[in-house]
């Protein structure tokens, strides 16, 4: 007996030691499948999540460069509350005062701290939407960091698939305001606007449904112009009605998925863009003018990317510009929210260029952010005014989803749904809106106008 005694008091001892070993291999191995269980995504949308999932990533952990920094970051207000999962940043640590010294009396050091301005509490600064100006909420975001490099990388050379979250602050340098650019028309302070297919502009019905939209307060119709040049009787009665009115021109269909792009392609869309001012649009809007998600070309960095795109975009402006038509982008959701992107797009880069951009923020789209996808408020809110703040140039038109998908996830009703995005639209400070829905079927929209606001009205100081 005195044996197993023994035995059993050794046991343990290594008890905790057995239990240290295997949890330092459980861990890693739990963290690795929580972090790649790609296989749970449905199939269709895997090659869109891809970029998705590493940002929603990289937002559960610091990223390495701010694990080497050993400076405290100063706490910024988040616009929304704290995410499950999430840890919020400390406030940086206040100096404490100095003892008082020869040189330094105490009735000094009381005269000095009166003067110094009192800091908010943190739970001063969280406060509702409803209970804040637009203009000083801000967005909280972390910087990401980039999948191990790749074997045709150098050391020097910037990731190609690396996404930098930038915060929305007034550090971002920003091109100059263009104030020499003129135009022949007259564009609505707010744009209220829909997005008309090539078959709605072509049919019977087209003139009913200016009735319905003119009712509604609609001012902006984006048009398209492909692959047929919209009937000049159709356009003129819409402008007759007063509507403004702007041709969508699809760049690179899906994104460009060859470098550069095929001979002649760029000439024939330009072609058909100068076309559409001819015609007597008063602004040329630009769609899928990016790279291809999964377009993985080596040597062809981030930077090229973009200098590629402005080139496209030069082009464009060399040939619209004596029409004197305003230039339009639209860009993805996600590029509102990040500084650096593979497919090319980035909002300082579009401000040099164009006259109005258009995030296309519907809440659907973001595949690999539930939280995105569940408050059309905040991402309509959080896109528009965080672009905002990184412009001169252009004006921010936010795109809105007019359409169902995904919206049961929010628990609203579709109506609502939109509803909450055209307040987030109005609230935010943007340009206005142009509201999507490919099949042209605005009922459920053309009822959340009449039903007015649903977010609750936002509070300002008098």
């Amino acid at each position: 007996m005195p044996i197993i005694d023994t035995m059993f008091s050794l046991h343990k001892k290594r008890l905790p030691r057995i239990l240290l070993l295997l949890s330092m291999i459980a861990l890693p191995l739990l963290t690795l499948t929580q972090a790649e269980n790609r296989h749970l995504i449905p199939e269709e949308n895997r090659q869109e999540l891809s970029d998705f999932y590493r940002y929603l990533r990289t937002r559960y952990g610091k990223a390495p460069e701010e694990r080497r920094s050993e400076t405290p970051q100063p706490s910024v207000p988040s616009i929304e509350k704290p995410r499950a999962g999430i840890t919020e940043q400390k406030q940086e640590a206040e100096p404490r005062a100095k003892e008082p010294t020869p040189e330094t009396s105490p009735s000094d050091l009381k005269r000095r701290s009166a003067e110094k301005p009192a800091e908010k509490r943190p739970d001063e600064l969280k406060q509702n939407y409803s209970d804040r100006k637009p203009a000083e909420r801000k967005q909280v975001l972390k910087k990401n960091t980039s999948e191990k490099p790749r074997e045709d990388r150098t050391s020097q050379e910037k990731p190609e698939d690396e996404i930098e979250l930038v915060a929305m602050s007034d550090t971002v340098e920003l091109p100059e305001p263009r104030n020499n650019r003129s135009f022949a028309k007259a564009a609505p302070s707010f744009y209220r606007g829909l997005y008309i297919n090539n078959a709605l502009v072509r049919g019977k019905g087209f003139a009913n449904f200016l009735k319905t939209a003119d009712n509604h307060g609609i001012n902006v119709l984006v048009i398209d112009i492909q692959p047929h040049m919209p009937p000049a009787e159709a356009l003129k009665l819409a402008e007759d009605m007063g509507f403004y009115l702007v041709a969508r021109v699809v760049v690179f269909d899906a994104g460009l998925k060859t470098y550069p792009a095929p001979k002649g392609h760029i000439e024939r869309i330009v072609n058909r863009a100068e076309e559409g001012a001819k015609a007597g649009f008063a602004e040329i809007q630009l769609d899928y003018i990016r790279f291809a998600d999964n377009l993985r070309v080596k040597g062809l960095t981030v930077q090229k990317r973009y200098d590629y795109i402005s080139s496209v975009l030069s082009q464009f402006e060399r040939r619209l510009r004596p029409y004197k038509v305003r230039i339009g982008a639209d860009i993805f959701g996600r590029i509102a929210f990040n500084r650096d992107d593979i497919i090319g797009q980035k909002l300082e880069l579009f401000d040099r260029h164009m006259d109005v951009i258009y995030p296309m923020l519907y809440p659907s789209h973001f595949y690999g952010d539930p939280i995105r996808r569940r408050k059309p408020y905040h991402t309509i809110f959080d896109g528009t005014l965080g672009s905002r703040k990184r412009v001169r140039n252009a004006r921010i038109v936010p795109y809105i989803q007019a359409f169902g998908m995904r919206v049961g996830e929010s628990g609203l009703s579709v109506e609502n749904y939109i509803r909450a995005q055209l307040d987030a639209a109005q609230d935010s400070g943007g340009a206005g809106y142009v509201a999507w829905n490919a099949r042209n079927d605005y009922s459920v929209f053309f009822r959340a106008i009449r039903s007015g606001r649903f977010m609750p009205a936002v509070k300002t100081k008098r």
